[in-house]
């Protein structure tokens, strides 16, 4: 194990303090596949946050942008994908497998 010193303390403050600081306060936010819906049906959150989306239903979905950007493929029962979103914007989404479910992220 490295012998911390006074040197290497305030190296290692420095940098931390040149980091942005949306590197420390990203989130990953939850959304369920369930009873062929997205739950919740609309989100918002920062950019450099995630969002994983877990199927809760027997059949297959997918999360799909609608401008074709990202996908989290294909999502068996109880498996799960997440996507990060650094820019901000709306992002419709729908599932592949079954075009009636729609999803929308406001990334600001």
């Amino acid at each position: 194990m490295p012998r911390l010193t006074r040197r290497l303390i305030l190296t290692s403050a420095c940098v931390a303090a040149l980091l942005p600081h949306a590197a420390f306060a990203a989130t990953t936010h939850q959304v369920s596949i369930a009873n062929m819906a997205f739950v919740p049906t609309r989100i918002t959150i920062k950019a450099g946050d995630s969002i994983e989306w877990r199927n809760r239903d027997s059949a297959e979905h997918t999360a799909t942008d609608k401008g074709g950007t990202w996908d989290t493929g294909i999502l068996r029962r109880n498996k799960k994908a997440a996507i990060r979103f650094d820019t901000p914007g709306e992002y419709d989404y729908f599932c592949e497998v079954h075009p009636n479910m729609q999803g929308k992220i406001t990334v600001t």
